[in-house]
């Protein structure tokens, strides 16, 4: 009988050792977790807005230099002084922040909920006269993305 269990522990030994089995350890292995990390923040581009090769604007947009004096030449004919129409008032930043009738045309942080924003991208805006060009939609977009300052 002893013969017959030193022959089977032997095969045991054997095929282990041929398999390559490595000891079994009460102790517990790790089991490695992926980390996962977010993807990069995309940015989504001002509704037909021109591209540039920088997405944010090189110089800080201002009110006073660079959106006033595109409103004073292409909007204020009907949005101030003795005409207003629909309300509003593009002659001050507090006439323009104050909105028109129908509510907020500008929703500071956010351009493409801007309705002022919406109407000269698309055209609609100034009905008179030519339309704005690239660069000064842009200029209105990058201020209202800069968060609409009085600067």
């Amino acid at each position: 009988m002893k013969t017959k269990w030193f022959f089977v522990a032997g095969f045991l030994f054997l095929t282990l050792t041929a398999c390559g089995a490595q000891s079994v350890t009460a102790e517990a292995q790790p089991i490695p977790i992926p980390t996962l990390t977010p993807p990069p923040p995309t940015t989504i581009p001002l509704a037909e807005t021109p591209a540039t090769e920088s997405s944010a604007p090189a110089v800080e947009v201002s009110f006073a230099r660079d959106v006033a004096p595109i409103f004073a030449d292409s909007c204020v004919e009907c949005h101030g002084g003795a005409r207003t129409r629909a309300g509003l008032d593009l002659t001050s930043y507090v006439g323009l922040m104050s909105g028109s009738q129908e509510g907020a045309v500008i929703f500071p942080g956010n351009p493409q909920e801007s309705v002022l924003f919406q109407q000269v991208v698309d055209g609609s805006m100034p009905k008179r006269g030519a339309k704005l060009s690239p660069e000064k939609i842009k200029a209105i977009g990058d201020w209202i993305a800069a968060g609409a300052p009085n600067n």
